[in-house]
């Protein structure tokens, strides 16, 4: 499939640092161009002078007494998001806030009360809900239902989202918009970064500072006929053109973009390859994803009801593999492999002297499995993550090593031609870990000394 002629000047993806579009092809792939010049100039990336911007706990508790304010748990280019206590209901809520030095902007503003009226129309369990808004000043906030749990973004991110998890959490996200689309709301701007999942794994899709009634009018200088508004890699064809007239099909054709992205990893831009030859996916996923990536809107699923039924169907069929014989029979050795392949991953960093490394490790049969990224400066982010799968039978040791301000994962490899492109000491590899991940840290170091008996 091509949609290497979707209206965008070029191909781009948020960047981490700043969130600046940056192109992701060419000679410039991966280089945000804010931060290049920010470098250049010796100061900090912009997104160090939108924190300064925002109110302290202590602030935004004098300005909203009603809440115990407990302390910030996401940052953005507009504003913050704060945990925080309502005592009177003894329940946790988050508090969404708009960077004060916008409050005074009546686009930026209209999007807040925008958000709020719309979340206030939608009462849904895979929809965050909204309990209050506030306007006082300089200062505009929306209280919400406290999600504890992650976004697909951060899943996807640290290679902890599984296909199956994928296709179970993916029909409740579709759920969430047709309830939306049936009350006259179209979203405009699905992604991970928007979709939450608790603890128990339901999906919860949140920020429609973006969304527009499908009935009614619009104030022209949120919308107009010329502006797109959305994410690029994530908008349909005719939302990249205009904004206006775009209906509940732009958000099918995100949906699509968001399930090829939950079940790959990557997002499909140009010429991209079918899910199933990318990952171990069923085939017959492939039409689904193709089919709501159309960019003829009619030719799309008519709503996301049917878009998630379809998915439901394929993977509700999928057979079950009988278990080997090899492994019904419990001895102490193929006991241990089991468990060692379920043990989850431990995430762990490493800084050099130019580069660092953030990834996940674990146990996976007979092998120490590890996933990283590098960053160069703390700027230029490796795009994909590389992939290390280290046999057993070459590690010597591996012990926790705790220190007065960090623990450390050591393993003294036989061979170090597997961890060369970490940043460590030969026959050393030295992985900083949090103290709370102690534990499951001890687990990797049990399994590792069991298969040396």
């Amino acid at each position: 499939m091509d949609l290497a002629d979707r209206s965008t000047p070029c191909p781009s993806t948020p960047c981490p640092s700043c969130d600046t579009p940056m192109p992701t092809q060419g000679v410039l792939a991966d280089l945000c161009p804010e931060c290049l010049l920010q470098h250049g100039r010796g100061a900090a990336p912009r997104r160090a002078a939108a924190d300064r911007a925002l109110p302290s706990v202590d602030e935004l508790q004098a300005r909203i007494p009603q809440l115990q304010i407990l302390h910030a748990i996401g940052r953005g280019g507009m504003g913050a998001v704060y945990k925080a206590l309502q005592r009177d209901l003894d329940r946790f809520v988050a508090v969404k806030v708009l960077r004060p030095d916008l409050a005074g902007e009546p686009v930026l503003a209209d999007r807040f009360v925008r958000e709020a009226r719309n979340l206030a129309k939608l009462d849904h369990p895979h929809i965050v809900k909204i309990h209050d808004f506030g306007r006082s000043d300089d200062l505009v906030w929306l209280v919400m239902e406290h999600v504890d749990g992650s976004t697909v973004r951060e899943l996807i991110d640290a290679r902890l989202l599984s296909i199956d998890d994928a296709l179970e959490v993916f029909p409740g996200i579709c759920e969430a918009l047709q309830f939306a689309h049936e009350n006259g709301v179209v979203h405009r701007d699905v992604k991970p970064g928007n979709i939450l999942l608790d603890r128990d794994g339901r999906a919860k899709v949140a920020d429609f500072g973006l969304s527009k009634m499908m009935r009614g009018t619009e104030e022209p200088h949120l919308t107009r006929s010329e502006q797109a508004m959305g994410t690029p890699n994530y908008m349909a064809p005719e939302q990249l053109r205009q904004t206006r007239d775009v209906d509940h099909r732009a958000d099918i054709f995100s949906l699509g973009v968001l399930l090829f992205e939950m079940l790959t990893g990557d997002v499909p831009i140009g010429r991209f390859d079918p899910p199933s030859e990318r990952c171990d996916v069923d085939p017959r996923l492939d039409a689904v994803v193709m089919r709501a990536l159309d960019r003829d809107p009619a030719a799309r699923f008519p709503d996301a009801r049917s878009f998630a039924q379809a998915v439901i169907e394929i993977r509700d069929s999928k057979p079950k593999p009988e278990p080997k014989r090899s492994e019904q029979r419990a001895t102490p050795q193929n006991e241990r492999g089991r468990q060692a392949r379920k043990l989850p991953m431990l995430p762990f960093h490493i800084n050099g002297e130019f580069h660092q490394a953030k990834g996940m490790l674990t146990v996976d049969d007979e092998f120490l499995r590890i996933e990283y990224r590098q960053t160069w400066g703390g700027m230029f982010p490796q795009r994909k993550p590389k992939l290390i799968r280290v046999p057993l039978d070459d590690i010597q040791s591996v012990e926790i090593m705790t220190g007065f301000f960090r623990t450390k994962l050591r393993i003294l490899p036989r061979t170090m031609r597997p961890f060369a492109g970490l940043p460590c000491k030969d026959y050393d590899v030295q992985l900083v870990i949090r103290r709370a991940d102690a534990m499951l840290a001890q687990k990797i170091v049990d399994a590792v000394a069991s298969h040396e008996r």
